[in-house]
Formats: structure tokens, C-alpha cells, sequence
């Protein structure tokens, strides 16, 4: 009830059907296991780079490292635009 509550909490009543929709089409299609290691390998990269990142930001500044890491991260989201997948 309450994972619920808070799913549709901020954008609105049908939100939970959003979510599984998005569940359905990942087992319709077969992307199950495909998403399961993408997120995998996001939390193991995350693991592991955090202490590195936050150990260089100690030594040269943190605000460097805090434009790099936004950087990185918004930069390919408009080039998603030119993929050829």
C-alpha cells in the first residue's frame, strides 16, 4: 500500500499502470534479463568509481569533479539523438 501510494504520489492516478506496462513489454519482449544485467553492471561501475572520484575530488577540488560527473552524465542524452541503433 504504501509503495503504491508513493509511486503515484507526484504524477498521478495511473502511474501504476505505467509501471507495469513497462514490466509487461520487458517480458513480452524478452529485455528481462538484458535490463536486469544493465542495472547489474550500473551499480557495480557506481560501486567501484565512487571512492576513486571522491578521493581524486579531495585532491584537486570537488567542484571540478562535480562538473565532470554532470558532464558525463547529461552530454550523451542529446547525442542518443544521432544513434544509428
Amino acid at each position: 500500500m504504501f509503495g503504491r501510494a508513493t509511486i503515484t504520489l507526484g504524477i498521478g492516478p495511473h502511474s501504476s499502470w505505467i509501471y507495469f506496462c513497462s514490466i509487461y513489454v520487458l517480458v513480452q519482449f524478452g529485455l528481462v534479463l538484458q535490463y536486469v544485467m544493465c542495472n547489474v553492471v550500473q551499480g557495480l561501475l557506481s560501486f567501484l568509481s565512487a571512492p576513486l572520484i571522491g578521493a581524486l575530488s579531495d585532491i584537486c577540488g570537488r567542484k571540478p569533479f562535480l562538473l565532470l560527473t554532470v558532464t558525463f552524465t547529461c552530454v550523451p542524452i542529446p547525442l542518443m539523438k544521432f544513434s544509428p541503433w
